[in-house]
């Protein structure tokens, strides 16, 4: 796992600034303290106002080209990046939203443009001087760069679409260039739905010159189905890419808050079960750039609320760190996630009952006990709570799932002989 994340693009962290101190400081603690939420994940938005530096200029001694001190919307992303390194170790993964408009077909924001051919490498020239502005000037690598997000969509306020093989071409500019430049940031496409992201990929590896300069494939999950997922799971794991989840958001509406968690929760294990090695929500506040989808946390006059899909996050962010690696899990009736620590030798398994009823189920490890055993759980009464385990009998641990609840076992892992276990 790379772990689990938030974004602060789309004017969020700016709403997030608009807060009285007391309530930042609450919130920064509540997303990124490993004692609560722990995201260790933080997704920025890419300004499309970076301003290329004037050769004569003072910035320019030090190698940069661009400077993205000049918009809002960025200096307050870094704001926040700069609250979260303060309480953990970050990764910072930056999303092209669009590319600067005077570039492209209709020379506007929205998605129904597209990037014209002749300016493929001013947007390379332009992603190099985003990560280097990043690290030479504010200290803070770029772990991740994505080339566009939802470039398969025209709708969108803020937006620039791409063909299968217009996003090949591109991704070969930029990834030549920063290799060039010996630039370590990872490179990122093509950041659809899950039904669409194939058809993007089998163009990308179709082109051996491509595949060397692609690390992360990246999609974007809903509560809806996914037809398609398996197809694309099994084609990453087979390139041994890197799938991250990058945007999912909650959709507006819903009257019960547990609802919303359950599908959260469900959405979450079915993509940790396709491979997806980090898994990431959208906005930490809903702004006006996502209509009718909920943020993380609920924005409340001057303050905030902290909602049940919040706690659904940290039954997952919480106890699975980065470096866990998945084991396979199979039986019962819930759904489940089950990961190992290495550092540690600790296993942690993620069980959904979204059932009116509780369920009874057994967790049995082959040549292993069970010792330290933790169990949280959140449900409609609870939030993240320390519930008692059921007592261990021998290599088995039976544990009541309450009804409409999401529950978290972590425990610590002894290795016992074949005469033990009977």
């Amino acid at each position: 796992m790379d772990g689990f994340g938030v974004s602060g693009s789309n004017g969020c962290a700016q709403e997030i600034y608009k807060l009285p101190s007391p309530e930042r400081l609450r919130l920064f603690d509540l997303l990124f303290s490993p004692k609560e939420a722990g995201l260790n994940i933080l997704r920025n938005e890419i300004g499309w106002t970076g301003e290329r530096i004037a050769i004569t200029a003072r910035l320019r001694l030090t190698g940069l080209t661009f400077s993205f001190g000049g918009d809002a919307r960025e200096n307050a992303q870094f704001s926040l990046l700069r609250q979260a390194r303060k309480r953990q170790d970050v990764l910072l993964s930056s999303c092209l939203r669009t590319p600067p408009p005077a570039w492209k077909s209709n020379q506007a924001l929205d998605g129904s443009g597209s990037l014209l051919a002749q300016h493929y490498q001013d947007l390379a020239e332009y992603l190099v001087g985003y990560v280097e502005y990043y690290e030479k000037l504010r200290g803070q690598p770029v772990h991740l760069v994505s080339l566009q997000n939802r470039p398969d969509s025209g709708d969108l306020p803020v937006g620039c679409r791409y063909e299968a093989n217009q996003l090949r071409d591109l991704l070969k500019r930029v990834g030549e260039r920063f290799r060039e430049k010996r630039i370590r940031t990872r490179l990122m496409v093509p950041e659809t739905d899950w039904r669409e992201t194939l058809p993007f990929l089998k163009t990308l590896l179709d082109d051996r010159e491509v595949r060397p300069l692609l690390s992360h494939v990246g999609v974007q999950s809903s509560v809806e189905p996914n037809p398609g997922a398996d197809a694309v799971d099994q084609l990453v794991r087979q390139h041994n890419f890197n799938l991250w989840q990058t945007q999912f958001t909650s959709p507006g509406g819903n009257s019960d808050e547990m609802d919303d968690a359950l599908d959260l929760a469900q959405t979450l294990i079915a993509d940790l079960l396709r491979g997806c090695r980090a898994w990431l929500y959208g906005a930490i506040l809903a702004t006006d750039a996502q209509p009718g989808r909920l943020g993380l946390l609920d924005g409340a006059n001057t303050g905030f609320r902290v909602p049940k899909r919040f706690r659904a996050l940290v039954q997952f962010s919480r106890f699975i760190p980065r470096g866990a690696a998945r084991v396979y899990a199979t039986g019962g009736s819930a759904p489940v996630a089950a990961f190992r620590n290495p550092t540690e030798r600790q296993l942690v398994v993620v069980l959904v009952n979204a059932k009116e009823d509780a369920v009874n189920e057994a967790i049995e490890l082959r040549g292993y006990r069970l010792e330290d055993i933790e169990v949280f759980r959140t449900s409609a009464e609870e939030n993240n709570r320390a519930v008692a385990p059921t007592p261990q009998a021998g290599s088995k641990l039976r544990l009541t799932l309450a009804p409409r609840s999401i529950n978290t076992l972590r425990a610590s892992l002894k290795q016992v002989s074949p005469n033990q276990l009977r």
